[in-house]
């Protein structure tokens, strides 16, 4: 394949990633004209397009996004030939072999992040992949974990956060608690209710509550039940109270069969921004970069995870959630 084409998938990716061709161009050190040259040239080499041009900046076409996880595959394994072509200049004929430690959150849908990344010990023999749970800032500085998912911005310098979008949860109490308790029917009637929520250890605790332009916070004179995720779900099943933050994806058995049902439509948690990470130091190693497109690619545009499919389904009412302005 001719270096350029090798170049337009690299531009590609880096589009897909930073949400624009200028931003990838200068990540990539590309004179912008040049690199709108290499995929307009792509472009005509797939007969369709890739970027579709009428919107500012350029956003992905439906073919483009159906791309992306193969383009990363094409540009990850280009990578890996050049090591391996480097380690034999260097007499090395023994295959190299590693680990890589992801981190993602107990409390979603993980099946479809395990089936998508298995895929990758395929494409790179050696390779073998562990997976943990809810690794900090500084235990991925320490190397505890090679990619993790934090639901907040880290702020260590040492490490490259992208973003990923948001998520949103919706308030729920068990059949059980709303049975024997007077009903909810403004958010205001939380201060003679039970609060069931994540601890302030976690790095995305929010006491703030939305609906559209209004806020209402949890402050000292609720009664607040503090817990982990696990913790949580388990006061919540047993109608210990009301959840604000439960991530509808670990509930997601109890919502469908109606154990679980959400309260007061329209009020949720301050919304909270998705970003994969990695360590700085290892932000250019291939594999890891395409690990964490793999996990952005489905975090963005896969549905278990996605909160408005779950507000959709429930019959919420989505347009009351106002996410931060980019």
């Amino acid at each position: 394949m001719e270096l350029d084409r090798i170049r337009a998938w690299q531009l590609f990716i880096e589009t897909s990633r930073l949400g624009s061709l200028a931003l990838a161009a200068e990540a990539l050190s590309f004179p912008l004209p040049k690199a709108s040259r290499l995929i307009s040239s792509l472009e005509d080499e797939l007969g369709f397009l890739l970027l579709d041009r009428t919107k500012k900046p350029a956003a992905l076409t439906k073919e483009g996004q159906a791309l992306v996880l193969d383009a990363q595959g094409l540009i990850s394994q280009w990578g890996i030939l050049r090591e391996r072509a480097e380690a034999l200049r260097n007499g090395n004929f023994e295959l190299s072999r590693r680990s890589l430690r992801i981190s993602l959150p107990v409390n979603m849908d993980r099946s479809v992040f395990f089936e998508a990344l298995q895929n990758l010990p395929i494409k790179h023999p050696g390779l073998q992949l562990e997976f943990c749970a809810d690794v900090g800032q500084q235990a991925l500085l320490e190397g505890k974990a090679d990619i993790a998912w934090f639901g907040y911005k880290p702020e260590e310098r040492g490490l490259v956060a992208i973003p990923m979008g948001y998520n949103v949860s919706f308030l729920v109490a068990s059949a059980k608690y709303l049975k024997s308790h007077a009903e909810i029917r403004k958010v205001s009637d939380l201060i003679n209710h039970p609060i069931i929520m994540r601890d302030t250890g976690n790095e995305s605790f929010s006491q703030v509550l939305q609906c559209e332009y209004s806020n209402y916070e949890i402050g000292r004179d609720h009664k607040v039940l503090y817990g982990d995720s696990d913790a949580c779900k388990k006061l919540l099943i047993e109608g210990k109270g009301i959840a604000i933050d439960m991530n509808p994806n670990f509930i997601a058995e109890e919502l469908l069969d109606g154990t679980v049902q959400p309260v007061l439509p329209g009020w949720h948690r301050k919304p909270w921004a998705l970003h994969i990470c990695c360590r700085k130091s290892s932000s250019k190693d291939p594999i890891i970069r395409e690990a964490m497109g793999i996990i952005r690619y489905l975090a963005l545009h896969q549905e278990p995870n996605d909160w408005k499919s779950w507000y959709r389904r429930l019959h919420l009412p989505e347009q009351m959630v106002l996410l931060p302005k980019v």
